[in-house]
C-alpha cells in the first residue's frame, strides 16, 4: 500500500447533486444543510410550501445552491416531477436521501388499517419507488459499465433514514407504533437487498438508524418521556444536529465508497444494551 492520501478531500461533495426528501424540517433539514456545507447542490422536498420556502431562503443566505419543491412522496407524478426538475436544472443526481416519513401511534390491537397503509406507503413504498427512479438515472448516465477489471467505481449513493425502532421492540409505556417499526424494518431489509443488487452499477445503498432526536415527529413523545428515554442511552442524552451532520456527509462522500448494505445506528449506544 502506498502513501495515505489527504483525508479532508474525501469528505467533500463539490460538483455533486443531492436530493433530500422531507428536507424542510428536523433530521431532513439537518442532513440537507450538512450536504450543502460539504459542497453539494441540494434539492429538498416537503408537503408544506411555507416550511420549504423558509429553509430554502436560509440555505441561500448561506450561499448554498438549492432547489425546493413541494411534493408528496407517495404520489408517483410528484416524485417524477422532482427528479425531472433536478435534471433540468443541474443535469445530474448523485445522492438520494430517503428521509420523508410519518408515523401513527396506537396500540396494535386498535391500529387502524388505513393508517397502517399510509405509514407503509410513505416510509417504505415511496422510498423504494424514488430509489428505483434514482438508480435508472444513475445507470443511464453512465457512459460505460461501472464494473471494469474486477472493480466498481461508485456513481450514486442512497442513504435511507431508518430508526432504532426497526431492530428492537418498543416500550408500550412510551410508544406503540407497530406500523412505523415495521416500515423501518422494511427499509433496512430493502437497503441490504438493493446494495447487493446494484453494486455492479456503482450504486451504494446504506441506512442510518437514529435514536431519539428532538424533532417535530418526536417532540410530543420526548416532552413526556425524555427522562425514560435518556435513561436507556449509555451516553446519557438525546441526539443533536451535530451528531447527524457528520454521519450524513460521511455516507454521501467518497470516504464511504467501500461501504454498502450497512445500517449505522446513531443512538448514543442505546442498541448496544
Amino acid at each position: 500500500m502506498g502513501a495515505v492520501p489527504p483525508v479532508a478531500p474525501l469528505f467533500r461533495l463539490d460538483g455533486k447533486v443531492a436530493l433530500v426528501t422531507g428536507g424542510s424540517r428536523g433530521l431532513g433539514r439537518t442532513i440537507a444543510a450538512a450536504l450543502a456545507a460539504a459542497g453539494a447542490r441540494v434539492a429538498i422536498t416537503a408537503r408544506r410550501a411555507s416550511w420549504l420556502d423558509e429553509t430554502a431562503a436560509a440555505f441561500a443566505a448561506e450561499g448554498h445552491e438549492t432547489l425546493a419543491q413541494v411534493a408528496d412522496v407517495t404520489d408517483a407524478a410528484a416524485r417524477d416531477a422532482v427528479i425531472d426538475a433536478i435534471l433540468a436544472r443541474w443535469g445530474r443526481l448523485d445522492i438520494l436521501v430517503n428521509n420523508a416519513g410519518t408515523t401513527w401511534g396506537a396500540p396494535s390491537l386498535d391500529h387502524p388499517l388505513d393508517r397502517w397503509r399510509t405509514v407503509l406507503e410513505t416510509n417504505l413504498t415511496a422510498a423504494f419507488a424514488l430509489t428505483q427512479r434514482f438508480a435508472h438515472e444513475v445507470i443511464e448516465r453512465a457512459d460505460a459499465p461501472a464494473a471494469t477489471g474486477g472493480s466498481t467505481s461508485v456513481r450514486g449513493k442512497v442513504i435511507n433514514v431508518s430508526s432504532i425502532m426497526a431492530s428492537r421492540g418498543t416500550d408500550p409505556q412510551v410508544v406503540s407504533a407497530a406500523a412505523y417499526t415495521a416500515s423501518k424494518g422494511g427499509v433496512e431489509a430493502l437497503t441490504r437487498s438493493l446494495a447487493v443488487e446494484w453494486a455492479p452499477h456503482g450504486i451504494t445503498v446504506n441506512a442510518v438508524a437514529p435514536g431519539f432526536f428532538p424533532t417535530r415527529l418526536s417532540e410530543g413523545l420526548v416532552s413526556v418521556h425524555e427522562g425514560a428515554i435518556v435513561s436507556r442511552v449509555p451516553l446519557g442524552r438525546l441526539g443533536s444536529e451535530r451528531d447527524l451532520a457528520g454521519v450524513a456527509v460521511f455516507l454521501a462522500s467518497p470516504a464511504s465508497d467501500y461501504i454498502t448494505g450497512q445500517v449505522l445506528a446513531l443512538d448514543g449506544g442505546a442498541t448496544a444494551w
